[in-house]
């Protein structure tokens, strides 16, 4: 009975609306691949804060949260309470955005993200799909390339914070996805990399991985107005990549 209850760990599903039907996609594909028992905790309809506040006072093992969130928080100089940590990252979701226009709406203006009136809206593919969204007959779907829409830094990465529970951090160390990782390491690299030139006003970098080619695309503005940059080649060579991709980038602002 004491091995049973060693072996099993809680992990807490949180949110509303669209945030919570795709949290619960991810902590399902968890529970399907874990090879411990889990017990799934309904921690509320609160934001990222419940999840770690259940963390911190243990009502959970296990939370899995978007990577934007705590990119925020990084950003606000606030930390994960004490002992959480992230122990690894689920496979990255499909991260484009979809433009939605009225059908027959005039064309859009480049760069815009909303149309004058409201003509076009851009929306998350993955947040159409988990709310079902789609109609067709009223609007007009159409999904943008990354190089046309650099998703948010950390879009479509889900992270699984843990707070010391040994079979939940066993867990998400043995799901973590590899190249979602990597990927969102470069992001950060580049990001960091490119933010130290006083010039630069804001910076999303977007990194995929397939077989051993790397692709990266960058969205930047600066003093100097806005720039897109993209740069391939195989993963062996990432650090000549990033290089080329900060260097475009330095030279434009």
């Amino acid at each position: 009975m004491r091995k049973d209850f060693d072996e099993m760990y809680r992990l807490g599903l949180y949110g509303n609306g669209i945030e919570r039907i795709k949290l619960k996609k991810a902590v399902q594909i968890i529970q399907k691949a874990s090879a411990s028992q889990v017990k799934i905790v309904d921690i509320g309809h609160d934001n990222f804060d419940s999840a770690c506040e259940a963390l911190e006072l243990g009502s959970v093992d296990m939370a899995v949260v978007d990577m934007a969130q705590l990119i925020r928080m990084e950003k606000n100089d606030e930390n994960l309470p004490y002992g959480v940590v992230i122990s690894g990252v689920l496979k990255r979701g499909d991260s484009r955005y979809v433009m939605i226009r009225k059908r027959h709406a005039k064309d859009l203006i480049e760069n815009a993200v909303v149309a004058s009136e409201c003509d076009a809206v851009f929306v998350l593919l993955e947040d159409i799909k988990a709310a079902r969204l789609h109609n067709s007959f009223l609007y007009r779907y159409t999904i943008m390339d990354y190089g046309e829409c650099v998703p948010v830094h950390g879009e479509g990465v889900y992270a699984m914070l843990t707070k010391g529970k040994k079979e939940a951090v066993r867990t998400a160390r043995e799901l973590s996805h590899k190249s979602t990782a990597e990927c969102f390491e470069i992001e950060d690299d580049i990001i960091s990399r490119v933010m130290q030139n006083v010039y630069v006003k804001t910076c999303d970098v977007y990194a995929r991985i397939s077989s051993d080619r790397l692709e990266i695309y960058a969205d930047v503005t600066g003093n100097r107005g806005r720039i897109r940059v993209n740069e391939r080649g195989t993963f062996v060579n990432k650090n000549l990549i990033i290089t080329k991709i900060v260097d475009r980038i330095s030279k434009s602002m």
